[in-house]
């Protein structure tokens, strides 16, 4: 696997890379664990696009099992949407810092509500935000909040109808809600955006 060579490179620091990649072809292998261990030790984290149309490979779950895993993010889109896809998903050079992550069970509706934080901003200073939200598929029926990237990581089936949120500062001053006219729209199972 192409992660092995970057992990034993010997020639520059891995600690704290972002690695984005696109994919056409689904690997073989399905034990990973190595792998992630080592890129979870250097603090990698990966972030994928996936096309859901693969050219070849079975195995789709361990991409998403890399990117979860890291506290990264996947895509899984084809066409125009994987392109859109990936291009959002390049802004994470732009925001690399992440410092908010829990997981939720996701029920299928009501409203899931993270606690207030602070951000590791100075006081009276502001800075964009980036949110990315991806819907997976069976495999993992779980909620997990970012931010630099707020994901949620949800079954993607044919149950699925639609998301909203909101994200506001606990003074009121700021409020951000999803969907909105200027929202980007969800790109297969994924959808990113800068507040």
């Amino acid at each position: 696997m192409v992660f092995q060579k970057f992990l034993n490179n010997g020639k520059v620091s891995l600690c704290g890379a972002q690695v984005v990649i696109a994919v056409k072809r689904y690997p073989d292998e399905s034990e990973v664990s190595d792998i992630i261990s080592q890129l979870r030790a250097n603090h990698v984290m990966v972030h994928i696009a996936v096309d859901s149309i693969p050219s070849g490979g079975t195995n789709s779950a361990t991409l998403y099992e890399m990117a979860f895993q890291t506290n990264g993010y996947s895509y899984f889109a084809t066409g125009r949407d994987l392109w859109n896809a990936f291009d959002g998903m390049t802004s994470v050079f732009g925001f690399p810092y992440q410092f908010l992550a829990q997981n939720f069970v996701v029920s299928g509706g009501g409203i899931i509500e993270i606690p207030a934080f602070k951000t590791p901003l100075p006081s009276g200073s502001t800075k964009e935000c980036l949110i990315a939200i991806t819907i997976q598929n069976h495999s993992k029926d779980n909620f997990q909040f970012k931010t630099r990237s707020l994901i949620i990581f949800a079954a993607l089936d044919s149950s699925f109808v639609s998301m909203n949120y909101t994200v506001a500062s606990t003074d009121g001053s700021y409020s951000y809600k999803f969907p909105r006219n200027d929202s980007k729209p969800l790109y297969a199972t994924g959808q990113s955006d800068v507040l």
